[in-house]
């Protein structure tokens, strides 16, 4: 009688073998969609950042006061 595959959750069980195992799953058409999709991701981070960036209002750092002796 063939083992049945246990599915575990939690973070603790993502390693980065099961991961890979999992990806390798796919056909490589979908493999494909999924690299284009973590691009755009990180590409779309990128920009949002870029743009939080740019609207950031920056300011002059404080001087200790001047001791006059």
């Amino acid at each position: 009688m063939p083992l049945q595959p246990q599915v575990y959750h939690g973070f603790e069980h993502e390693t980065m073998e099961a991961k890979i195992r999992g990806f390798l799953q796919f056909t490589p058409g979908e493999r494909f969609e999924q690299m284009i999709g973590a691009i755009e991701l990180a590409l779309l981070a990128q920009k949002s950042l870029r743009e939080q960036h740019a609207r950031k209002v920056s300011r002059p750092a404080a001087r200790p006061a001047r001791s006059e002796n």
